[in-house]
């Protein structure tokens, strides 16, 4: 059988895939590459070609493949570099514009080519301006690390790859050297003095270095509010104030006081996209812009922490659903952890959370976990709620659990569903599971009197979108859950086993390394 090559859209996961079939290609190819869009197209890497038929895929076998979801566009290799790390991307600041998995869409490439520094004739500037350009003209260029000058000298294949450091370096320079400066036409000149001096951060736009000002300008805005946030910081007036402690493995990123510096969303912005948000959300089905609301998550990301640890009581969490209805679709709590992992991180996750779950069927002596391969795990994604279900109630079991994660409920009308999804306030989030006869009719995770549909369960979604409220919401693993919970976080997210474990947590967590070692993937 032919073997593909198939990436992701911003090139940062590349597998390998034995496919027959287009069809076949898009499957497995979207399992490996951990996408979940249902509406997905291959084109070819080099130039975007779309592929749509067998016999053309079939001719084109030793080509290197993309695999689009909807709303995304190919792109050059080139320009992935604006893209192609979200956390790098991020730390350009509110002006950047992706998509919420940090991937380029059309709409985000034509920015990109318009995001350009309009230069002022000198005589319409300022004299003070006229100063400045002055010294930036007559000013050295940064002094880089020896680490990127041979990226920057073209000694080296690829400049995408220090990207970040060298927009970082060079923003730092000129705010320790030459801080006055603000006007796009200050940025034109540097990226003009850094293009002739460096060609190699050239790329596709306006102008060559449109590009690099462009991310040298959203960097020192980012550095000048920090500076501004931490100059601000009110002193402490008596002892220090501690976060209420939590047994979790919880997101450095998430407990950073560094959240509220970062928040340059005033009142005023949060309103606006809530409003924004609700008019998208009211929409009927099927005509909802989820890249749109994506957005605005994002866009609220940094104030949203802060407004939940102003609010939030003893665990609570149901009032985030109120203004933001979204995340009663595990697709929106889903990215809501994405954005707090960064791309990587989160799908790194994914592939940990698979792995836990097939190393759980080892030790029930369901899977030889020596012999896996894409084959067993299309045989285990067939029925993945009963997979899930049975893992759980093993290792809940090895783990002398009382309570379990998941609740089962059968035969229940699809007309008293919702009725079923009640809970108490503050109770905390687990897994809800409605049965038809031996069919599973719906999946929730439910707690503090709201939910959150399970759209779609496969690739144990449902254990990811249960670790991701508790992340997402801030929420500490409860005493009935914990060692569950944990055994399902430490493996997935590779963090060390808490000190307080118990003796039946360590022993299953290191029958499951076992296991895992011996995975030949």
């Amino acid at each position: 059988m032919p073997v593909f090559k198939i990436w992701n859209a911003d090139r940062s996961v590349k597998k390998a895939v034995i496919a027959e079939t287009l069809q076949q290609l898009i499957t497995k190819g979207a399992s490996k590459l951990n996408i979940d869009g249902t509406e997905l197209s291959v084109v070819l890497e080099e130039d975007g070609t779309v592929i749509d038929d067998d016999e053309v895929l079939q001719e084109l076998g030793d080509k290197v493949f993309l695999l689009l979801e909807t709303g995304q566009a190919w792109t050059s290799h080139q320009m992935t570099l604006v893209v192609q790390d979200q956390s790098s991307f991020e730390d350009f600041g509110p002006a950047s514009t992706s998509t919420p998995n940090g991937l380029a869409t059309a709409s985000d490439i034509l920015d990109v080519e318009r995001t350009c520094f309009t230069v002022k004739s000198e005589s319409d500037a300022s004299a003070n301006d006229i100063g400045v350009l002055e010294q930036l003209r007559r000013a050295p260029l940064p002094t880089f690390s020896s680490e990127i000058m041979p990226y920057l000298r073209g000694e080296r294949k690829s400049i995408l790859g220090v990207w970040k450091d060298v927009v970082a370096e060079a923003a730092n320079y000129y705010l320790h050297n030459l801080p006055e400066f603000k006007t796009s036409d200050c940025y034109g000149v540097i990226g003009r003095k850094m293009y002739r001096a460096y060609p190699v951060i050239g790329l596709s736009g306006i102008n060559p270095w449109t590009c690099f000002s462009t991310n040298l300008s959203q960097k020192m805005r980012h550095l000048r509010f920090h500076h501004k946030a931490k100059s601000q910081l009110p002193r402490s007036s008596g002892a220090a104030t501690h976060h209420k402690a939590t047994k979790r493995q919880r997101l450095d990123f998430s407990l950073s006081s560094q959240t509220q510096m970062d928040n340059a969303n005033s009142d005023e912005d949060l309103k606006r996209h809530q409003e924004e948000l609700q008019k998208e959300w009211n929409k009927p089905n099927g005509s909802i812009n989820k890249d749109h609301v994506k957005q605005l998550l994002k866009e609220t990301r940094q104030i949203r922490l802060a407004y939940l640890r102003e609010n939030q009581s003893n665990g609570g969490y149901a009032f985030l659903f109120r203004d933001f209805p979204c995340f009663r679709l595990d697709s929106y709590i889903l990215h809501e952890f994405s954005l707090m992992n960064g791309l990587g991180k989160h799908q790194a996750y994914c592939e940990g959370m698979a792995k836990c779950v097939i190393s759980i069927m080892g030790l029930m002596g369901s899977m030889d976990v020596a012999s896996y391969n894409d084959a067993k795990y299309r045989d285990i994604l067939e029925n993945p709620t009963q997979v899930t279900i049975d893992v759980i109630k093993y290792l809940e079991k090895r783990l002398k659990m009382k309570k379990s994660i998941i609740e089962e409920l059968k035969d229940v009308p699809d007309s008293s569903i919702i009725s079923k999804l009640a809970t108490r306030d503050l109770e905390p989030p687990r897994i809800r599971i409605f049965f038809q006869g031996d069919e599973p009719a719906g999946v929730y995770v439910v707690g503090d009197g709201v939910y959150t549909e399970v759209q779609e369960p496969k690739g144990f979604r449902m254990l990811l979108t249960l670790l991701g409220s508790y992340y997402c919401f801030d929420i500490c693993y409860p005493k009935q859950f914990l060692s569950t919970l944990l055994v399902l976080d430490t493996f997935m997210s590779g963090a060390a086993a808490p000190t307080s474990a118990t003796q039946a947590f360590r022993f299953v967590l290191k029958e499951l390394e076992e296991e895992r070692s011996k995975m030949t993937i």
